[in-house]
């Protein structure tokens, strides 16, 4: 029985420069534990390991992950076959010119576009630079079980990275897709979507394609160890007390304790107050770690309140009373009163 563990994705050393230090620090420093984790993974169950683009994020990651990869590939029982991607092309002295020498990594590149491994035929040619047209697929030949590497996009063409076209896929056993961040299939096709996230666009967690080749292709989705980030929202429509808030997240928080966005929304009401440094204490004290708050609440509009008011407001409000529980109405009567209120503010300056 022939098996294969699957990833695209990785993006190691990607920049994050757009979230925190503190973040960008944990993510960092859970490159080591994501390499142990794939080790540990294909020696288990004596997988080679297929990496089908963006390993790294950048063409020069830092040395010491390098060296973190070098040691980790080293580890492995069975050898790592590579496609470089677009944010990690191949090129002479880079870096996959570099792990075929100290790590012996088979690398799918130009001059190297077909490699057997026992009966697995591996096929593809990897990026030479950022942005390159798409290589030509090479026909799969002989007996044996034939794979196909290809990092780009599954359709028309018009992504302006490598695109897969037609049908000349089929005549492969298995294609070992990259690029696409989302586990989503494609005309027939299955990405596994990314092994390591790097921000809160990628929640959940990473995740490869093992795949045995067994009297036909048997492919099961497995998840990688990682930081795991997550998005929660919690509407407060009906919500009276800050202690029913507090009751409704905790039934929805992700069992997963990783790093959290929670966002509040919808109408509230004057006797809810939400402190967000105490709900993000409370949630931290659940093991998650990291907790970013965004209160999008609304001040839920209270007719019956304005109804009782002198002037245009209370005109308003009583002129359509009869109608308050038609959605529409109510939106328009607030964007009434929240313009007048605006004009009201700029002339007293």
């Amino acid at each position: 029985m022939q098996k294969i563990f699957h990833i695209a994705d990785a993006h190691l050393d990607a920049p994050l420069s757009n979230l925190s230090l503190e973040i960008r620090g944990q993510i960092e420093s859970s490159q080591g534990a994501f390499l142990n984790g794939l080790v540990n993974l294909c020696n288990e169950r004596e997988a080679i390991l297929v990496i089908a683009g963006d390993f790294f994020d950048t063409p020069n990651p830092k040395e010491r992950t390098l060296q973190m990869v070098e040691e980790a590939f080293r580890q492995l029982e069975q050898p790592v076959v590579a496609l470089p991607g677009n944010h990690d092309p191949y090129f002479l002295g880079g870096i996959w010119e570099r792990l075929e020498e100290r790590a012996g990594v088979f690398v799918m590149r130009e001059g190297q576009e077909h490699i057997q491994i026992g009966n697995l035929h591996f096929y593809g040619k990897g990026y030479g630079a950022f942005n390159e047209v798409s290589p030509e697929i090479s026909t799969p030949v002989g007996d044996g079980i034939h794979i196909l590497l290809w990092h780009g996009d599954v359709g028309t063409g018009e992504g302006g990275y490598h695109t897969l076209t037609g049908d000349v896929w089929k005549k492969f056993d298995y294609v070992a897709l990259g690029h696409i961040h989302k586990a989503v299939d494609v005309q027939g096709l299955s990405y596994p979507g990314f092994s390591r996230s790097r921000g809160f666009d990628e929640t959940g967690a990473g995740a490869g394609h093992f795949v045995t080749f067994d009297f036909g292709t048997q492919v099961e989705k497995v998840q990688l160890p990682g930081i795991q980030f997550s998005r929660t929202v919690v509407d407060v429509q009906g919500i009276e007390t800050a202690e029913e808030l507090e009751e409704k997240l905790f039934e929805i928080l992700p069992e997963e304790k990783g790093l959290l966005r929670l966002y509040i929304t919808g109408r509230r009401r004057e006797s809810l107050l939400i402190e967000k440094g105490v709900l993000q204490m409370k949630i931290l004290q659940c093991g998650f770690s990291f907790v970013q708050i965004f209160d999008d609440t609304k001040e839920e509009y209270n007719i019956a309140r304005e109804i009782e008011k002198v002037g245009f407001s209370g005109a308003l409000a009583r002129a359509i009373q009869n109608h308050a529980d038609d959605p529409f109405i109510d939106r328009a009567v607030e964007i009434l009163l929240r313009a007048q209120q605006r004009e009201a503010l700029q002339y007293e300056d």
